[in-house]
């Protein structure tokens, strides 16, 4: 393995007291070697299931609208995005996913896939299999939530 996954792994796990800290220190790492914040990460995830207006991806990332328009703009500044006018909503755009944007959606998807390869690689005998067949189980659960209502999945988090 490269000694840059080595290091990134090592700092995701220094001074986090919990393994579920580490996970997210990883997660950070793998989204930082590909250029890319958790917010934009989480947006374009989003925006690869359904289009959205600006006020959904707020309500979803539980931040102000304003909170969210950074990062929306840097989406659409990278080509990464596209903005076109709500077809109900005349005040609101719809942002949909590029190509680039699915493309960049699946390079980070990959990198974060290739750390956590790298530390679940480690676990010995059939721990690794394990592991990977649980993350398996949560994704197709958290999957069937998206698909039902990728709209309303974090509708209780509304501010």
């Amino acid at each position: 393995m490269n000694d840059l996954l080595r290091q990134r792994v090592a700092r995701a796990f220094r001074s986090r007291p919990t393994v579920l800290s580490a996970l997210a220190g990883i997660y950070d790492e793998a989204l930082d070697a590909v250029g890319t914040t958790p917010t934009q990460h989480r947006v374009l995830g989003y925006c690869a299931l359904a289009p959205a207006t600006p006020t959904e991806l707020a309500d979803w990332l539980a931040v102000t609208r304003q909170g969210v328009t950074r990062p929306i703009e840097s989406l659409v500044s990278a080509g990464l995005l596209r903005r076109e006018p709500h077809h109900s909503d005349g005040r609101q755009a719809l942002l949909h996913i590029t190509p680039a944007g699915v493309r960049r959606l699946d390079e980070t998807n990959e990198t974060v896939a290739r750390y956590l390869d790298y530390v679940i690689d480690m676990l010995p005998g059939a721990g690794a299999t394990a592991v990977r067949r649980s993350f398996d189980q949560l994704g197709t659960a958290m999957r069937a939530v998206w698909v039902s209502e990728p709209s309303q999945a974090h509708a209780s988090r509304k501010r």
